[in-house]
């Protein structure tokens, strides 16, 4: 059903596009979040990825726009590891504290990117 794909755009566009800082995914309640919202940026990353995979051709540009900001995300993650302890904080590409619920959330991210990564070239893992 083409409403529900349109649907489904809509809100990720509008994660996307709102809830972002320099194309970095952000909880609007960082850095004094609970642990619900600590998980969410995971959460969203794992659907993102499968919505990514089950997008129509017609909605090619937005499976690229997934994509690059599912990479986009965990080159932040990345980015920031100023203890060497390698633990994921709760906002990504920024030096943090970090916990089990942060670090989870952060490799769904990686999942995601994996997911997307791996449809690209072929493989449909989910």
């Amino acid at each position: 059903d083409e409403s529900v794909v349109v649907r489904a755009c809509e809100v990720a566009d509008a994660a996307v596009d709102r809830l972002t800082e320099n194309g970095v995914l952000r909880e609007p309640c960082e850095p004094l979040c609970n642990t619900d919202q600590q998980q969410f940026k995971g959460v969203f990353m794992r659907y993102l990825a499968r919505l990514t995979l089950v997008l129509p051709s017609s909605r090619a540009g937005h499976r690229s726009k997934y994509t690059k900001f599912i990479i986009a995300n965990t080159k932040a993650i990345r980015t920031r590891d100023p203890d060497g302890s390698q633990l994921i904080p709760l906002e990504w590409g920024k030096a943090g504290p970090a916990s089990g619920i942060t670090h989870t959330s952060g490799l769904e991210c990686w999942n995601a990117r994996l997911v997307v990564e791996n449809a690209e070239a072929g493989d449909r893992v989910v």
